[in-house]
């Protein structure tokens, strides 16, 4: 089922918070603003509810400048499933999210995520008539459509420190802070948010009792979701291509 928005008639937007967008997509916002595909047949009966399996939601113009579609519950769009339980990660003796970060960073990597793309909607799995996951839908610095899994913006190298908490039974290291990698430099997150220098980083590991490197070297970039196997994150170039990249869809005009 198709059900798509009037096209937007206010004035005319060509970037947003500095990100171009797209000539494609500036057409498709005047032909529909926003709207939903999901696989619904038809509409339920009044006072029957029935819910599809999956949909897929492109947000209104107005809702992309506001930004008052993100945040669902305080928790950013598409984290909401990662830090909506609390994992006791034996590793680091700490609480984290599926992921192993700090339940309480993760919202500020997906903010990361929005404030370096224009997220213009999302793809939603349905199990029992609740989301089970989220994709995101995005345009990046250079105009290609990305889709961002999720669980993938927290998904970034991490550098752990730790103190030794000594008890009568013995000793075990709490890891009680992190810095993360991401695209736009060595990050800390806390009551200010701020960028951290490598010389920073090299005194930080002489303070602290013990020191966890990244798990993984290379270049740092958000884990953008992968066509199936195909090596390279996929980049569309079109709204047609966000649709055929999710089942197959082809937009009807009409």
């Amino acid at each position: 089922m198709e059900i798509w928005n009037s096209p937007y008639e206010g004035e005319d937007v060509r970037e947003v918070h500095g990100i171009a967008l797209p000539q494609d997509y500036i057409d498709f916002l005047r032909l529909h603003n926003g709207g939903e595909v999901n696989n619904l047949k038809r509409k339920p009966r009044p006072g029957v509810l029935k819910f599809p399996s999956w949909e897929l939601v492109f947000f209104s113009m107005e809702d992309i400048l506001g930004e008052e579609y993100y945040p669902i519950d305080d928790i950013w769009l598409s984290s909401r499933y990662s830090i909506g339980g609390t994992y006791q990660n034996l590793y680091t003796q700490t609480r984290t999210t599926r992921m192993g970060t700090d339940r309480h960073d993760a919202p500020h990597l997906y903010k990361l995520f929005f404030d370096t793309h224009v997220v213009i909607g999302y793809y939603a799995w349905w199990i029992r008539e609740q989301y089970y996951r989220f994709d995101l839908i995005a345009i990046d610095k250079e105009g290609r459509y990305r889709v961002l899994r999720d669980g993938m913006a927290e998904s970034v190298p991490k550098h752990r420190f730790g103190s030794t908490v000594t008890h009568k039974y013995g000793s075990y290291v709490t890891y009680n802070y992190c810095l993360y990698e991401t695209p736009i430099g060595l990050l800390e997150f806390g009551v200010k948010n701020r960028q951290v220098s490598r010389e920073e980083l090299e005194e930080l590991k002489a303070k602290y009792d013990k020191y966890i490197g990244p798990l993984h070297t290379g270049p740092v970039e958000w884990k953008y979701a992968h066509k199936q196997k195909e090596p390279d994150p996929w980049a569309g170039r079109t709204i047609d291509d966000v649709l055929a990249f999710f089942h197959n869809g082809k937009r009807n005009t009409h």
